[in-house]
């Protein structure tokens, strides 16, 4: 990938963000592996190096970000069900695909009170995957062009993993409604979420409540 199109990729996730909160996509590099810290390891000792490649990547820029936002942080161990443990004061959420990494926060003390971000290539859903994750009114919104299979799993990531570190309730896909005109969603215990995303030329999306 080109400075150019990572350049449109950062200023296309910037318009995601709610107001307060900072974010930042760069490729994975060959060395960012060896910036994983003895306890940011912890659990994935015996990784693949690309698996600890991502997992650094990703790491380097949600640092940068807490410096950012004035709370710098030595590392991000990963906590309960694999979710990072950002610094006091902090919240946010990172991922990767098998070139990029992504991460966003903002303070605790601003907009948004959980905060999370996916990215996935920009490639179609196998189709006999689509029941698993679109309730019968998504797969209708998908037929009539409003999104596709692959945006409404990005989608449904970055909800997850904004409400999980508050609401601690295992989401299975089928269980968060999607509407793609009011750009919100609804867990099936109520809470209403916030996203905004695009699809090219990677799948990103923002959540936030």
């Amino acid at each position: 990938m080109d400075d150019a199109l990572l350049l449109r990729l950062n200023l296309q996730l910037a318009a995601l963000l709610p107001a307060g909160a900072v974010g930042q996509i760069d490729r994975i590099q060959a060395a960012d592996d060896a910036s994983l810290t003895p306890l940011e390891l912890v659990g994935r000792e015996r990784a693949v190096p690309a698996v600890k490649r991502s997992s650094g990547a990703a790491r380097r820029l949600a640092k940068a970000l807490c410096a950012q936002l004035g709370s710098p942080a030595a590392e991000i161990p990963r906590g309960p069900k694999g979710m990072p443990l950002w610094p006091p004061g902090v919240l946010g959420s990172m991922a990767h695909d098998d070139s990029l990494a992504v991460a966003v926060a903002a303070a605790t003390n601003g907009t948004c009170s959980g905060l999370g971000v996916d990215i996935e290539p920009a490639v179609p859903l196998d189709d006999g995957l689509l029941p698993m994750i679109a309730s019968q009114r998504e797969q209708a919104a998908i037929q009539a062009g409003q999104s596709t299979g692959k945006l409404l799993f990005c989608i449904k990531e970055a909800v997850f993993k904004a409400v999980y570190p508050t609401d601690r309730v295992f989401l299975e896909f089928t269980e968060v409604e999607i509407d793609f005109r009011q750009q919100t969603a609804l867990t099936n215990y109520g809470r209403t979420v916030f996203w905004r995303a695009f699809a090219e030329p990677h799948h990103v999306a923002t959540a936030w409540w």
